[in-house]
């Protein structure tokens, strides 16, 4: 979804031989810089919900983990009630289990991938502010520059994980595609 908001038709045309006045320039950037803003704080989001879950599964497993090993202790001696034996032995299978899932959710590894990704969104964002703040009017603002700043924002989305739809379609609504202070986010 993020490539095809990345390489919109202005600046392909461009490359095909219609020049891009210094309007163009500028409108382009300030789109690509919500798109960056969109994609910062929607990773930065993910990012938070991803270490919670690992947090709130990672807790309960270290928890049952600890019990199930005492009661493993417990259990060996001879005499215990049998409720007491099965006891632990669900708290056994519940540790197994949350870890288990732990460990297949990834949200440890996933919380940081997002994080990553907010930062060199972030970073891209800051370059085009330093650009349309350098070159308000758009005249400095060669094909090169504007190339090379596609092709940064053309690798950030093949390489970085993909936001939740539900969050994308949040951040569309939080940063609208239009807005009249586009240079204070």
């Amino acid at each position: 979804m993020l490539r095809t908001l990345f390489n919109n038709r202005t600046f392909s045309q461009s490359q095909k031989g219609t020049p891009m006045n210094s309007e163009h320039r500028i409108r382009i950037l300030e789109r690509w810089r919500r798109n960056c803003l969109r994609s910062s704080t929607g990773n930065y989001r993910a990012s938070t919900k991803f270490s919670k879950r690992n947090f709130f599964l990672g807790v309960p497993t270290i928890v049952l983990t600890t019990l199930a090993g005492s009661s493993l202790f417990a259990t060996l001696q001879e005499g215990i009630d049998p409720r007491l034996q099965l006891l632990a032995g669900f708290v056994t299978l519940a540790a197994a289990v949350l870890s288990a899932l732990q460990t297949f959710m990834g949200s440890a590894e996933r919380a940081g991938k997002h994080n990553t990704a907010a930062a060199e969104f972030n970073s891209v964002k800051r370059r085009i502010d330093f650009l349309i703040a350098q070159n308000a009017d758009g005249h400095d603002l060669d094909d090169a520059i504007i190339e090379d700043i596609r092709a940064s924002m053309d690798t950030l989305s093949r390489e970085t994980p993909a936001l939740p739809e539900s969050l994308w379609e949040q951040m569309l609504i939080e940063i609208p595609r239009e807005s009249a202070s586009s240079h204070q986010n």
